[in-house]
């Protein structure tokens, strides 16, 4: 299916998604739930952090490869108006893979690294086809009240647009 085909995360997966303080699997049609190859979605948040935790149990318990990205999302014109802004970001984004790729290491769990400019959604499904990632971890942001209904943009993107099963993990 192309790109411009897919729908967004229908109703009923948004409300579990935002009401389950378990973590959530979300399968996309025709493709299969697997472990071996673990591609993470990391921006150093707590909710990220829990989504590592998770990771590295996986990839240990599983025998996995772990790659995980932090993508800094800057449009064209931002870059042009405030360049310095975007070379801190991208610094701060080699800090938490290489924070995480010791941590890994300190686990057990050989990790490959990816730090990524582009708009956050299609470098992480563009990143899982790439890698062939059998899934995606990405945190949740544990909102709560109606805001929970809510998973963010990027999030239900993902899910959307992914080519492979998709951990939503709850901190």
């Amino acid at each position: 299916m192309k790109r411009l085909e897919k729908t967004p995360v229908g109703s009923v997966t948004a409300r579990v998604i935002g009401h389950s303080r378990s973590d959530v699997l979300v399968v996309p049609r025709d493709s299969s739930v697997g472990w071996k190859e673990i591609l993470l979605a990391a921006d150093g948040s707590k909710y990220s952090k829990a989504a590592m935790e998770k990771a590295f149990d996986l990839a240990k318990s599983y025998g996995g490869q772990l790659k995980a990205v932090s993508v800094v999302d800057v449009t064209d014109e931002f870059q042009t108006v405030a360049p310095g802004i975007v070379e801190k970001l991208v610094r701060e984004a080699k800090s938490i893979v290489e924070d995480l790729r010791n941590k890994a290491e300190a686990d057990g769990v050989i990790a490959e690294t990816f730090v990524k400019e582009g708009e956050t959604f299609q470098v992480i499904t563009d990143l899982a086809r790439q890698c062939q990632s059998d899934v995606i971890i990405m945190g949740s942001h544990g909102r709560t009240g109606i805001r929970r209904l809510l998973m963010g943009s990027v999030t239900e993107k993902v899910i959307g647009y992914a080519p492979c099963p998709v951990l939503i993990v709850k901190s």
